[in-house]
């Protein structure tokens, strides 16, 4: 059997930070189906590293998915993911968001809109 993997790299500058991702993704995870993952399609990586005033660090991302994404696809959903992500720990960072013991579905509704729009 082959192994074909998808690769698709990018680089950013946003000021003195760097920022390299490289994406890799396989659709070769069919193996994987003997030990519970059911429709599994896709497994893929991202390696995102980082330099800033002459310190490079780096960290690794994994994804599994019943998604045949291309390496490139695969950096876009991780994107939104991040973007979720980043929401939801800014809401519990600023606003206690865990925390609030305001009573009522509405009223908790309308307390995480006006967070929102205050972190906007």
């Amino acid at each position: 059997m082959r192994n074909t993997m998808g690769v698709f790299q990018t680089f950013e500058k946003n000021g003195d930070r760097l920022e390299a991702r490289a994406r890799f993704v396989t659709h070769e995870a069919g193996w994987l189906a003997g030990v519970g993952w059911k429709n599994l399609s896709c497994i893929g990586a991202i390696r995102r590293q980082f330099e800033y005033k002459g310190q490079v660090s780096g960290e690794w991302y994994y994804y599994i998915s019943s998604q045949k994404f291309t390496a490139e696809e695969l950096l876009r959903r991780a994107r939104l993911e991040w973007a979720v992500e980043s929401m939801c720990w800014l809401l519990g960072t600023h606003f206690d968001e865990d925390f609030c013991r305001v009573d009522g579905e509405n009223e908790q509704q309308a307390l995480n809109v006006v967070h929102k729009i205050a972190l906007n």
